[in-house]
């Protein structure tokens, strides 16, 4: 009897403990708070790799210390090695009622929102959950086109790996300022160019990917469209250096290894190895190319250069990049040209540029040249009087234009024409064969009652032709038509053109108070030419159309 109540007593006991140690956990776990959360609940953070952290204060009992009763968690993932540091009383002890907790995650987080967790454990279990996001602008990879690389298509397709970490939200494709419409399939971008862009040239495209939480990140690069292949890349270096081996004898040795040389310093302790002799190649017989010295890295010779893409071969000429590449192995490839056509040339223009490394088209080509024939037009026949039938020689002799005058033009009629291969002077110049809208003019009061108000209709209408005026030895004339003045009195004064129409016979004694001109009659009285010619007086306008001129 006596055992069995010792143990209800012990049993008694046990639950009374344990209801003091629940009661006193649950007031715990109300008074324990959490602060100063990091990231920052609802904050962003740009690594994808934050510290996370808590602190929390007001335990009632001292927080246990084995590792495994406090961790941090992310999106419910547990990090490894999380700390728990407890803060210290002022005698140097640990102070186990506040902490901080905190750990990294080793792993990567996706852009976007997250949430993070700490915890602690001294009977019970405290736990602070919140919510961060990770904003990581996208990474944009393996471009195509790649930068300084050439398509042979004038409709490209610009590609690129976006790496975000999450969804994209947005991205935008340019080339040369013209958006492409884009679209990203797992991480894949891809743009079609649709409206082809220029021939031999160069274009500029951009990526701006915008990620889940409005970081964006931005490339930009170049890119080159030649429709025909450059000239290959595989040619001998004496295909250039036609001047080899006369200009830099392989024999000669000594010019390369002899005393203060360039290459080697000068073989001349026999100690060592032996002077150099007259007749090297006896032994020293593998020198057999270029690249045996150039591209072998000797500091002091001139390394190989890949002829294909270096700037040697980008001709200064643009006026004729708009039908030819400004990449002369490119524009000389097309018609089947080698190296050797223009390096081994006799031409004297064309070894005259390639000796002052002159790579305008002109240097080497006339302006003129190759096009005469393709621009011979077929103008109307009023026009050869001022003009050549021959474009070329009208636009780029005569007026002294370029080729790109015209072939970059934005004229629609000019392009226009271009394209159809229309060489009609009307086709870029409406009303060319007579020039009547250039040579309209404001008439004077009157004027029109004799005169037609345009300049070329009414010299027609007189039999003098466009030569009458634009090879006139007048001065008056050849000054009107130089300063663009069109006025009648510019070329005509009033005596020439009407004093002597005007002029009378007058009645005795009417002399000495009138003049003998109906014109400077009524000039003198202030009257002008339409106060006659416009007049609706019906004895007026009878005397001037029977030519009556009696007072």
């Amino acid at each position: 009897m006596k055992i069995v109540s010792l143990r209800i007593a012990r049993v008694c006991l046990l639950a009374t403990v344990l209801a003091v140690v629940l009661a006193t956990s649950t007031a715990t776990a109300l008074a324990a708070t959490w602060s100063s959360q990091v990231p920052a609940p609802a904050s962003t953070v740009t690594s994808s790799r934050p510290l996370v952290s808590a602190r929390i204060v007001g335990t009632a009992r001292p927080l246990w210390e084995g590792q495994g009763s406090w961790y941090v968690k992310v999106d419910g993932r547990a990090v490894r090695n999380p700390v728990q540091l407890l803060d210290k009383n002022p005698d140097g002890t640990y102070d186990f009622t506040k902490a901080t907790i905190y750990g990294t995650p080793h792993w990567d987080l996706a852009g976007g929102n997250h949430t993070a967790e700490t915890s602690c454990f001294d009977g019970v279990r405290y736990k602070s959950s919140w919510s961060f996001a990770v904003g990581l602008a996208p990474a944009i990879t393996g471009e195509t086109p790649a930068a300084g690389s050439s398509v042979d298509t004038l409709t490209p397709t610009i590609t690129a790996n976006l790496s975000t970490g999450g969804a994209v939200s947005s991205v935008v494709v340019t080339v040369d300022g013209n958006n492409v419409p884009a679209t990203v399939t797992s991480g894949i971008l891809s743009a079609k160019v649709t409206t082809p862009l220029e021939d031999y040239a160069t274009h500029s495209a951009t990526i701006v990917a915008t990620g889940p939480t409005a970081l964006s990140a931005t490339k930009t690069w170049t890119f080159d469209v030649e429709s025909k292949p450059r000239m290959t890349g595989t040619q001998e270096c004496t295909a250039c250096h036609t001047t080899y081996p006369s200009a830099h004898p392989m024999y000669n040795c000594v010019a390369c290894h002899g005393e203060g040389s360039p290459v080697g310093g000068g073989y001349t302790d026999p100690a060592q190895y032996h002077g150099p002799g007259t007749n090297c190649a006896q032994c020293h017989f593998h020198v057999e190319n270029c690249t045996d010295c150039h591209g072998a890295g000797y500091s002091t010779v001139p390394p190989l250069h890949e002829f294909k893409d270096d700037t040697y071969h980008v001709s200064s000429s643009t006026s004729c990049s708009p039908c030819h590449s400004r990449r002369l192995t490119a524009e000389h490839n097309r018609p089947g040209l080698t190296c050797a056509t223009c390096h081994a040339s006799a031409q004297p223009q064309v070894i005259a540029a390639i000796a002052a490394g002159d790579t305008a088209c002109g240097s080497c080509h006339n302006a003129t040249s190759g096009h005469m024939t393709e621009h011979d037009g077929t103008p109307n026949p009023a026009c050869t009087e001022c003009h050549n039938a021959n474009l070329v020689t009208e636009h780029i002799t005569n007026q002294s234009l370029t080729c790109g005058v015209c072939h970059d033009s934005s004229d629609p009629l000019v392009s226009n024409a271009i394209s159809l291969g229309n060489l009609n002077c009307d086709a870029c110049h409406p009303g060319a064969g007579s020039h009547t809208a250039l040579h309209d003019v404001t008439l004077g009061d009157g004027c029109d009652a004799c005169h037609l108000p345009n300049l070329a209709t009414e010299h027609d209408a007189r039999s003098v032709d466009c030569a009458g005026c634009h090879e006139s030895a007048d001065a008056n004339v050849s000054g009107a038509i130089a300063a663009g003045d069109k006025a009648c009195a510019t070329c005509h004064t009033t005596a020439d053109g009407h004093v002597g129409l005007h002029a009378v016979t007058l009645a005795a004694n009417c002399g000495d108070c009138h003049a003998a001109n109906l014109a400077t009659e009524h000039a003198n009285r202030s009257v002008t030419c339409a106060g006659c010619h416009a007049s609706t007086n019906q004895d007026v306008i009878d005397a001037i159309a029977a030519g009556d001129k009696s007072c």
